[in-house]
């Protein structure tokens, strides 16, 4: 990794070019036909391909369980594996027809598996006790980067955050109009989190009803949707409960009162908060 440590220091404020360049070192170094590096998705608990080489596109989107394939198997033991022919391992996944033999190495922080760095040949027994070596090198000092890349990509997440929230004390600050400072946290609060959609919802006299206020990145639909029954609709549990709610996919949860709206709108997770007063 000093090829990195020294001459890349810049690429660490980039973690996608980060990860392309552990694993096109990875690569080099044992003469491998093609590769992958793949993180553990902490929402779905799948390997997530983040980056390859020699791979066809097919496979670029594979996402594979814990213990699904030889890659999984890693990621449930935290312990490398290297197959002379997969063809002859039950375990394995075929991702590409041309790949003959495999060897996978966890990625550990904390002593923790974060994902597996993964390195194919098209030859038999391509790899030997000298490459295993230095793949599990390799892969303690790419653990190191990463996380390094990660803390400096939060603490840049931080700042836009806080940013945004100074922005939007001085909009409540200097707009009179209860409409104007609704509308402007609604944008702010869209680009702070980078969604795809930011409204808010005020609840009627009565506590029985949502109804729309203000929005950023709604479709005429979303805006013409009915008022949502606390009694009724998913957002209702935060009003009742005054906690925020995380969802993972409304679209499969039963409780969502719209999922064919989010469904055509591209709606997937959703995070919502009460406002009190």
């Amino acid at each position: 990794m000093k090829e990195l440590a020294l001459k890349k220091l810049d690429v660490l404020l980039d973690p996608e070019g980060l990860l392309r360049r552990i694993l096109n070192l990875a690569v080099k170094q044992v003469g491998a036909s093609s590769g992958s590096l793949m993180l553990l998705n902490p929402n779905t608990g799948s390997l997530d391909i983040e980056v390859a080489v020699g791979l066809g596109a097919r496979a670029r989107q594979a996402k594979l369980k814990l213990g699904e394939g030889i890659t999984g198997y890693v990621a449930s033991t935290g312990k490398i594996e290297r197959i002379d022919d997969v063809k002859e391992d039950r375990r394995y996944v075929q991702l590409d027809s041309r790949i003959r033999s495999e060897m996978a190495v966890p990625l550990l922080l904390n002593e923790q598996v974060i994902g597996i760095l993964n390195v194919d040949s098209t030859r038999l027994a391509a790899f030997n006790d000298l490459h295993e070596h230095q793949m599990l090198s390799l892969s303690q000092q790419a653990s190191e980067w990463i996380k390094l890349a990660w803390d400096i990509n939060q603490l840049r997440v931080k700042g836009d955050q806080l940013e945004a929230l100074v922005d939007m004390g001085q909009v409540i600050i200097s707009q009179n109009e209860l409409e104007e400072v609704l509308q402007r946290i609604t944008q702010d609060s869209l680009r702070l989190m980078k969604a795809r959609l930011s409204s808010i919802m005020l609840l009627s006299e009565d506590g029985e009803e949502l109804s729309l206020k203000t929005w950023a990145g709604a479709s005429s639909a979303y805006i013409q949707r009915p008022n949502l029954r606390v009694s009724e609709s998913l957002v209702g549990v935060v009003v009742k409960r005054l906690r925020p709610l995380a969802v993972l996919n409304v679209q499969e949860n039963q409780n969502y009162y719209q999922t064919e709206l989010a469904r055509k709108e591209g709606l997937v997770s959703m995070l919502s908060v009460p406002l009190v007063f």
